[in-house]
């Protein structure tokens, strides 16, 4: 099982409920499994080595592409949030570039979130 999002480009009306008709015909060549996969690569490639990919959700629009929230996951201690989003284009399987300044970000977020946790202690012997 996964999502679909879908990207709704008209104006929501001024008065009155929005009334849609959705439809997307095209082909999603990249299984949210590889999708996960590649993003996983290029995340313990680019930004951490503690930085994993949540599960994918196909975001259709102009262009299809998975989205997955990146989470930082310390042994020990397991998913200790969200600390950014990384694209994998659904159609070709590439990973959406990110700028050095998200990278920064994500990995900054990341030494915060670990900054504020508490300490794993040894007892006294």
């Amino acid at each position: 099982m996964f999502q679909i999002v879908y990207e709704y480009t008209n104006p929501w009306p001024k008065e009155g409920p929005l009334r849609m008709e959705l439809q997307y015909a095209g082909e999603i060549a990249v299984s949210p499994d590889q999708a996960r996969r590649r993003a996983n690569g290029f995340l313990s490639r680019e930004v951490a080595l503690f930085a994993e990919a949540d599960t994918p959700v196909l975001m259709l629009g102009s262009r299809p592409i998975w989205r997955m929230s990146v989470h930082l996951m310390l042994r020990g201690k397991g998913d200790m949030g969200q600390i950014g989003v990384l694209d994998v284009d659904a159609v070709t399987g590439e990973i959406i570039p990110l700028s050095e300044q998200q990278i920064r970000e994500i990995q900054t977020h990341a030494r915060t979130i670990v900054a504020g946790s508490p300490q794993a202690t040894t007892p006294a012997s």
